[in-house]
């Protein structure tokens, strides 16, 4: 309860404060007064903090409650509803989208859409790695303002997918005890969300931009890109599998034949300069 006073008049604002929290109780003849430690509390109010990989055939994430120390509480890989109600929830979401009169449905949900505008090969398009996919999701949008008057682009397509994750992320949260307690029990709206997306070597400006327009438009307070091969070197170095001494690291990742190397110190382990030894090759 926090009291605030203004000459005479006095205004009271009520608060759901956990009983761990509260440090004194002060009676009053019309007026109870509970003292609690804000600090200890608002080190529970925690944020979240999703890492978003978006694949050529599957679209994978997970996320973190981070406190505002910046301890890491939780980590949990997240996992999607598929469209049968018999089958089990995946950790890879089908890099698939539909856009029908309802809206945009993803992974197994588009793949059984009835009358929907199906999209494929999203990353080739987006990246403009295949001109010919580019064409065909030009020619998906085309369908769609045909069919419904609605005009789109790929940061609609991006902010779209971005939302069904955090809407993964939310029902999530909410069958976790853990997660709630961990945010303060705050709804879910209220909470801050910061998300990590990956992204290939070989990127323009035109699509971070577009990753982080989309992003921001979904709900994430932060928007932080990587490119994929760094993004797994760092994830190596921080997790400590690589030995104490000095050590070069390399990446390869086997989608655009990238390689990087990562230069990481002995302990407290940071990691050093990134270097591009391999380019791309489509």
């Amino acid at each position: 309860m926090s009291i605030s006073k203004s000459g005479s008049s006095m205004a009271v604002t009520k608060h759901v404060v956990p009983l761990s929290r509260v440090s004194e109780v002060r009676l009053y003849p019309h007026l109870t007064v509970v003292f609690c430690d804000m600090k200890a509390h608002g080190e529970k109010r925690g944020k979240i903090v999703v890492a978003i990989d978006i694949g050529s055939t599957k679209t994978s994430a997970a996320f973190s409650i981070v406190l505002p120390d910046g301890t890491e509480f939780l980590r949990h890989i997240l996992r999607f509803p598929g469209a049968d109600p018999g089958r089990k929830d995946s950790d890879e979401l089908p890099a698939v989208a539909a856009r029908s009169e309802r809206g945009w449905e993803f992974g197994d949900f588009a793949k059984a859409s009835a009358d929907g505008v199906l999209f494929t090969d999203i990353k080739l398009s987006i990246t403009r790695q295949l001109p010919a996919a580019v064409k065909k999701l030009q020619a998906s949008f085309d369908e769609v303002y045909l069919r419904w008057g609605v005009s789109e682009d790929t940061t609609d397509l991006i902010k779209e997918l971005f939302r069904f994750i955090l809407k993964s992320v939310e029902r999530r949260v909410l069958e976790d005890p853990e997660c709630r307690e961990a945010l303060g029990s705050r709804p879910f709206e209220e909470v801050t969300k910061e998300s990590r997306v990956t992204c290939p070597v070989a990127h323009s400006e035109s699509l971070r931009l577009t990753l982080v327009d989309a992003a921001r438009k979904a709900g994430f307070a932060l928007v932080d890109i990587t490119t994929e091969p760094s993004a797994a070197g760092t994830y190596v170095v921080c997790s400590g599998k690589i030995p104490e001494n000095d050590a070069n690291l390399v990446v390869v990742d086997c989608g655009g034949l990238t390689c990087v190397r990562r230069q990481h110190s002995p302990p407290p382990k940071q990691p050093g300069p990134i270097f591009l030894i391999s380019p791309p090759l489509f």
